[in-house]
């Protein structure tokens, strides 16, 4: 390396950095490194010094970084860290090492060098991997009913608003249908809270699989279920909730579970009511069967 700095204090100044280092000419070439370089990529210092730094970069992206380094050459400024996490680096067994750079030119007697500290990220990934998994998990538990393993009320509204601006703005028609349980707590009291809860996976189970993939099942609470359906008219509801009753009604009698079902379905042409008010109707829909003597469906249009 032909600068006027003592290459051995300069060498000493690289080896006391905790980051990989090397320094590289104008082409691109190794002219020295420290030993965590060595370490971090699995190659002797005396296999890289007078390498291009395409060594340390993976096979299928050489070229295309070839181009890159003769560009940056050309123009070299400093680049520090963190400006991208995505970057890897090629160790000497063909893996690949998840990395972060930073790139300082410097000018001595008139020649460019850079100096490249490079930082193993790996750990860092899996940290933060780790952590959106969590959080996605966190998010996915924070909209669903533990016991039912469907959407609960929170992820029933967030759902229900979008579709409701979703129909507004494309002029389409949508139903709500709430479901009230009938004598559940007869069933509580008589076989114990696990029948009740049995009882409850079993309607949440047989519903969504009655309902469509567009569809959004929910357990709102307690003993009562909602669902909206999207894109359905009444003739459309009324046939759905024909065959799902049909469906909740074989289970009751399979199991001798003395249930039956009070259904308020509200379909809804006119979007521009608050959501709020679209489910006091639903919920007074149902409320009038359970006043009425429960078991039926009561349908109306909005």
């Amino acid at each position: 390396m032909d600068i006027s700095t003592p290459t051995m204090v300069f060498d000493t100044l690289l080896q006391a950095l905790p980051d990989a280092v090397l320094v590289a000419d104008r082409n691109g070439r190794i002219i020295m490194c420290n030993d965590q370089l060595s370490q971090l990529f699995g190659y002797k210092k005396s296999e890289l010094i007078g390498q291009t730094v395409n060594i340390l970069v993976p096979e299928t992206q050489r070229k295309q970084h070839q181009n890159k380094l003769m560009n940056y050459m050309a123009e070299p400024n400093r680049r520090t860290m963190g400006k991208i996490m995505s970057l890897a680096g090629q160790h000497k067994n063909g893996g690949l090492v998840a990395v972060d750079i930073m790139l300082s030119p410097i000018i001595l007697e008139d020649k460019t060098w850079v100096i490249c500290s490079i930082r193993d990220i790996s750990e860092l990934q899996r940290l933060q991997l780790s952590l959106k998994h969590a959080l996605d998990k966190e998010k996915k538990l924070a909209r669903m009913d533990s016991l039912t393993n469907v959407a609960n009320r929170r992820a029933f509204y967030e759902f229900a608003e979008k579709e409701k601006d979703r129909s507004l703005r494309h002029s389409l028609i949508f139903t709500l249908v709430y479901i009230d349980l009938d004598n559940f707590k007869l069933v509580n009291d008589r076989f114990g809270h696990n029948t009740g809860d049995k009882l409850l996976k079993m309607v949440a189970s047989n519903t969504l699989h009655s309902i469509r993939s567009s569809d959004m099942l929910a357990r709102l609470g307690g003993d009562e279920f909602g669902i909206l359906l999207p894109e359905t008219d009444a003739a459309l509801a009324r046939k759905m909730m024909t065959r799902l009753i049909r469906k909740l009604e074989k289970v009751m009698d399979e199991n001798q579970w003395p249930v039956s079902f009070s259904i308020g379905v509200l379909t809804c042409q006119n979007a521009n009511t608050a959501f709020e008010d679209l489910m006091k109707k639903v919920d007074g829909l149902m409320y009038q069967i359970k006043h009425q003597g429960k078991n039926a469906i009561k349908y109306c249009i909005e």
